[in-house]
């Protein structure tokens, strides 16, 4: 990984006078080399029209989901604006929710075969899908994943989610989780920027048939707890580059980051 340090030198021109100005320095190097180890914009503008397409595959008025009013939205490391360029192959991944608001079946088996019918039997995505899990994944020809988490009310924010380990349903908190991370980086000091992703509050609890903005993150102007994770994730691929089988989890790094984030302002 190469940094412009051209670009460092220019817009960061060196300066001693006191630690602060050092500590300035350093959190610009450091945005820097994350702007560095972001997904290109071609995978994202890739990322976003599948994610588009694929959401009106499953929400549009045409669909045989649609009486059971899913909505469509972006979770994980997309969502959160954490995404870093994968290290050892070019494949990665966009996870995202088809939210039931009706339930299409009790049984979580045929919840997750009826999306899975849904993509498996359009034209352009037959024999490309296989059951996961806890999720339905959409596999591209060009190093490129898709996991659609199909899940069904529960109380509050959580919702139900098909496991296949235990035969049942699991619950799950995808948008508290965003909506708690993303609070915590705005209480953190520095930049303070719009987070898109979760601004349209009225699409999100409105219980139709919905597919919701893809998130938008300005890669040039991301908050502190965003580039934390995005450097850990990175520091992770590197430790564990030989067998990544035992890396830990994306959810587990952003949570424990999370975590000393909210102990932190505390």
């Amino acid at each position: 990984m190469l940094v412009n340090r051209n670009m460092t030198l220019h817009a960061y021109p060196p300066s001693r006078a006191n630690g602060s100005d050092v500590n300035r320095e350093l959190v610009a190097v450091l945005d820097l080399i994350c702007q560095e180890i972001e997904l290109p914009p071609g995978r994202v503008d890739d990322a976003r029209e599948r994610y588009e397409t694929v959401g009106r595959v499953l929400a549009n008025e045409g669909s045989a989901l649609y009486e059971y009013r899913p909505r469509v939205y972006a979770q994980g490391s997309i969502g959160l604006g954490t995404t870093v360029k994968p290290l050892r192959t070019h494949e990665f991944d966009v996870d995202l929710a088809c939210a039931f608001s009706q339930r299409p079946s009790s049984n979580p088996d045929e919840v997750k075969k009826a999306v899975f019918d849904m993509l498996n039997n359009h034209p352009n995505y037959k024999e490309k899908v296989e059951t996961k899990a806890r999720c339905v994944q959409l596999t591209y020809a060009d190093e490129f994943h898709m996991d659609i988490m199909p899940c069904i009310p529960a109380s509050g924010k959580n919702v139900q989610v098909p496991d296949k380990r235990t035969g049942g349903w699991v619950l799950s908190n995808p948008e508290g989780y965003a909506e708690k991370f993303y609070e915590t980086t705005k209480e953190l000091p520095r930049r303070r920027t719009e987070l898109v992703s979760r601004s349209k509050r009225a699409m999100m609890e409105a219980e139709q048939a919905s597919v919701d903005p893809f998130p938008e993150f300005d890669s040039l102007n991301k908050m502190p707890l965003q580039r934390c994770v995005q450097l850990e994730k990175r520091h992770r691929d590197k430790m564990f580059y030989e067998d990544h089988s035992k890396a830990p989890s994306s959810i587990i790094v952003t949570t424990l980051r999370t975590r000393w984030a909210t102990a932190t302002l505390s």
